[in-house]
């Protein structure tokens, strides 16, 4: 994802609010992504009405560190 991109996801988001967000966690991917991954059996949905704190949950539950999230750091900024 290029910085750009991240910016104007972002920026879209300010102006179009999309609520409520959901997260289909029925099933993940482990490893390779999409592309390669081994499937998961989750058993989770996320769902909310602010698209970033969903995102932001969403990626700790899958292991991540939210504040190390390019673009959940730049919504922060913006808020």
């Amino acid at each position: 994802m290029t910085e750009r991109f991240r910016r104007a996801v972002i920026d879209l988001n300010s102006v179009i609010m999309s609520h409520p967000t959901v997260v289909d966690g029925l099933y993940g991917f482990e490893g390779g992504g999409e592309q390669g991954g081994r499937p998961v059996k989750m058993d989770l949905i996320i769902a909310g009405e602010n698209a970033v704190s969903v995102d932001a949950v969403a990626s700790a539950v899958m292991g991540f560190d939210p504040s190390k999230i390019q673009y959940l750091r730049y919504a922060e900024e913006r808020e």
